[in-house]
This record gives structure tokens, sequence and C-alpha cells, in this order.
């Protein structure tokens, strides 16, 4: 037989030996860590398949700390385990709320308005640790009138001319303002809604623009800078927090609420009265490259990116 033939001969023996072992290891893992097997199935993540760099650093986060453990301790729920977890970042939502609320819990002001200084700073470290997100009380120079103060539910806003509230798939007992939000609509027609579009209203924020010490002197250019501004509100006696865009102006002064909020945020800041008001947080969002989703967070943005790898 020629020798090219023996080598492919070879090369195919081979390719099916490692396969072979490669599928004996798969099994072996599933039937000694069923658990992570399960972790990494539900998240489509295949150990015989991993490739893409986001999905192996997803497994090797999981598995490489539980297979650390004994077979006896790799339980999810088991205090080792999670310690391991929480080392990569992966920490129950109601852990993530509950160490947020904590953290911030001395740090926030007792009244509306700003902290000093230094613990602005330590709560934007503390946001970024927590949440994976870049969360400042000034940005480019710019600084709303409070950083901390109470928030109220807004109704939904018109996107596009002819909207009505039984076109918007969520809250629809919310209603929708009559008029338009403080910067008019979001697009000129309904053909032109994109993914995008849907997010900005469902989750937007009323602040007060307004009432800036600059803005009857500069309001062409903050119109502008405000415009779909984003920004991360937390609802400090719980921790909820919640990624969104600036989209209307108010609430006056006069209702005694500094910020609003739609209803899709009011619902995911875990707040269900209508009429109440809440303290939150409300920070800039430093995202110059528009990584950050709009939407509740539920975990460390970087750890909720590499879970849809």
């Amino acid at each position: 037989m020629p020798a090219a033939a023996l080598a492919k001969i070879d090369q195919t023996s081979l390719k099916l030996a490692l396969v072979k072992k490669r599928d004996e290891a798969k099994r072996a893992f599933e039937a000694a860590y069923p658990k992570s097997a399960e972790w990494l199935a539900r998240r489509k993540i295949d150990l015989a398949q991993l490739r893409r760099p986001a999905q192996l650093v997803a497994g090797m986060s999981l598995t490489g700390s539980l297979l650390l453990s004994s077979p006896n301790s790799v339980s999810l729920t088991s205090g080792e385990s999670k310690t391991r977890l929480a080392y990569y970042g992966f920490v129950p939502v109601g852990e993530l709320f509950s160490r947020l609320k904590n953290q911030l819990a001395t740090l926030v002001p007792t009244k509306p308005g700003h902290a000093d200084l230094t613990t602005e700073a330590e709560i934007s470290r503390i946001i970024e640790a927590e949440l994976g997100i870049r969360a400042v009380p000034e940005l480019e120079g710019e600084r709303l009138n409070h950083s901390f103060g109470y928030i109220g539910k807004e109704q939904h806003l018109k996107r596009f001319p002819g909207d009505s509230i039984y076109l918007h798939d969520e809250e629809q007992s919310a209603g929708i303002a009559p008029g338009l939000g403080g910067w008019g609509y979001f697009v000129y027609s309904r053909q032109e809604m994109t993914d995008q579009d849907v997010m900005k209203e469902k989750y937007y924020f009323a602040v007060q623009t307004l009432y800036l010490p600059n803005w009857k002197t500069d309001w062409p250019r903050l119109v502008k800078w405000y415009k779909h501004r984003k920004m991360l509100v937390i609802n400090t006696e719980t921790g909820q927090a919640v990624v969104g865009v600036v989209a209307d102006a108010g609430p006056a002064e006069w209702i005694g609420k500094q910020f609003g909020g739609s209803p899709e945020v009011i619902r995911d800041l875990g707040l269900t009265t209508t009429l109440g008001k809440t303290k939150v947080l409300l920070y800039f969002v430093d995202d110059p490259e528009n990584k950050i989703p709009l939407g509740p967070v539920k975990q460390r943005i970087g750890l909720a990116e590499l879970e849809k790898a």
C-alpha cells in the first residue's frame, strides 16, 4: 500500500481515537458532576465543542472551580461551591441586590441631592465592582441637580405619530401620555422602529433638565447632550437596578419628586404603587461604545454577555 494511503489511514485512526477519548471524557464529567453538566447544558455550552473564547472562559470558570472541589462537594448550593462561583462573579440575583443595597446603605444621602465627592467616588466604585457598569454622577462636565432623590411612575410615551397604548406590549394599564415626551417622538414612523427604539421607550427616565442652572443660556447644547442619555437607576431600599435613557423632562418641583420612570422602570425596580415614590440613586452610564444593554440588571454585565455566548 502506498505511503500516502498509510498516512491517511493513520490520520483517520488517530482522529477516531481522539473523538472516542473526547466523548469518554465528556461522559465521565457528566457522570461525576451532573449539576455542572446541567448548568452548562442550559447555557448551550458543549464541553466537547468549545472553540469560541467566551464559551471557553465560561466553561473554565465554572468547571474549573468545581473540579477543584472534592466529588462530594460539587453541589451548586454548597457553601464551598457558592464561594468559588462568587469568585468568578456568578452571584444569585437576590444576593446581588442585597450586597448592593447593604454597601450603599451608609453612603447615599439622607435627603435629595448629592453625596460629597469622596462618597460619590466610592458609590461609583461599588457599582462597577458589583454590576460591571461604570456609573458616575457627573459626565463630560454635566451634572443633574440631584443624583439621589425620589422617583415616580410615568405613563408610556408616544414613539411615533399615530402610536397608541394598544401598540405597547407591556404595562398597558399605565396609559399613555397625551402629549409628547420632552424630546419628541423616538422615530417618525412605525416602519422606522427598531428593537433599540422600543427599549428606549420601555426604559426611559424623566429628569429635571429645566431646572439646571445653565438651561436657559445653554439649552440648545444641553438638549442634544441629554437626549437619550444612558443612565442607571438603583432602588436603594432593595438594590434592584435598571439601565435606561433620558426621554422626558420633569417632574415639576412642586410634586416633590426629582425623577420619573417609565412603567417598566418602576416595575423592574420592584415598585408596585402607582402614586407612591421611592428613594433612588440615578447616575450617568459612561458607555461610549454603547455596550451596556437597556433594561433590568440582574447580574454583572460582563457575565450577562458571557452567558449569551
